[in-house]
């Protein structure tokens, strides 16, 4: 039975994703839900201690070898998938041994874990964690259709210059 006051965050493993997603649960607990953010263990020292402090927030960490190569540079490196492994692991333990979550919050760059909560039915959203111009961008491009544009064609994206 999932647990209607607690949402679980999933931030990527970069310091540009770790930022948005602990303000988002600093938004969350005030408005009194509890948070469970889910990080790599190699992430830790990126935590400030005020924000582990939070009443609401609980930081959980998975035990995780630093990535050789980040990631976000070489997503094809064996590297990479090891330490998505090591995660994917620890999420789906955690799953198993705590209290279900209400749902979980995955920056967008965390997709790959969001059949580790369809498993266990857990409703799970995308978090953007890049400014609103880009995400501004990202939907006119969706809206235009531009994955339909032939070789040598101009688009142009209503608003934008």
């Amino acid at each position: 039975m999932p647990s209607e006051r607690r949402i679980w965050v999933v931030p990527f493993f970069g310091q540009g994703h770790l930022f948005p997603c602990m303000e988002l649960c600093k938004h969350i607990a005030s408005r009194n839900f509890s948070t469970t953010f889910i990080i790599s263990s190699n992430l830790s020292s990126s935590i400030p201690s005020s924000f582990c402090d939070h009443p609401l927030i609980e930081v959980v960490q998975i035990p995780t070898p630093p990535p050789t190569l980040p990631p976000e540079l070489n997503p094809n490196h064996p590297h990479a998938h090891n330490h998505h492994s090591d995660l994917a692991q620890g999420i789906a333990s955690l799953l198993e041994n705590a209290a279900v979550p209400a749902c979980a919050v995955l920056d967008i760059m965390m997709d790959w874990t969001a059949d580790i909560f369809k498993k266990h039915k857990i409703p799970t959203v995308t978090f953007f964690t890049s400014g609103a111009c880009s995400a501004a961008l990202e939907h006119a491009m969706w809206k235009a259709r531009v994955v339909d544009i032939k070789p040598g064609q101009t688009l142009l994206l209503p608003g934008f210059p």
